[in-house]
């Protein structure tokens, strides 16, 4: 229970923090803070063991890889060390369990997820309307502060199970 509280408590210091100046590196870092901790809430059935890692792929986007690579270096969750890496095409987004998908349209949003069903990846976007469009979670700036969606449909859909807790954090699920 200890572990919780103190998850829930990081989570939401996440939270409370605001862009300042709308700079991209203080957004990232606070966003691989969240992939951080999302990795608590979900539940991935393809780990054989203790000390399979966590792969968190970066898509269409490396401004994010040194703030994931700063914040997820040397932690794990539950004895699986977290590994980052760049994903060069969208055969390789599978091979993830957790894929940041940077800029691409509604249809690519829709097309990824059709390509992780049953895999276990979960894709994680800031595109306007990416849980909703598909996505699994997607991040929303809302009054200066990140916020974000789950498409719950989409995780079953790719065999991964998000924890209650993170789906009552979350600013929309949809079903």
């Amino acid at each position: 229970m200890k572990r919780f509280v103190k998850a829930i408590i990081v989570l939401l210091c996440v939270f409370a923090g605001t862009l300042a100046n709308g700079s991209d590196d203080r957004e990232h870092q606070l966003k691989a803070a969240f992939i951080f901790n999302f990795a608590k809430f979900i539940t991935w059935p393809s780990f054989s063991g203790t000390g399979d890692p966590i792969v968190i792929g970066v898509y269409k986007d490396d401004g994010y890889l040194p703030d994931l690579n700063a914040a997820l270096g040397g932690k794990s969750v539950l004895g699986h060390p977290f590994v980052v890496r760049k994903i060069d095409s969208e055969a390789q987004v599978t091979a993830c369990n957790l894929a940041l998908i940077g800029e691409v349209g509604r249809e690519e949003i829709g097309h990824l997820s059709r390509m992780c069903k049953g895999t276990g990846t979960v894709l994680v976007g800031d595109e306007e309307g990416f849980a909703q469009n598909g996505g699994t979670i997607g991040f929303v700036i809302e009054a200066n502060r990140i916020r974000f969606d789950i498409n719950q449909q989409s995780a079953k859909a790719a065999n991964v199970s998000i924890s209650s807790k993170l789906l009552s954090l979350a600013r929309t699920v949809y079903q």
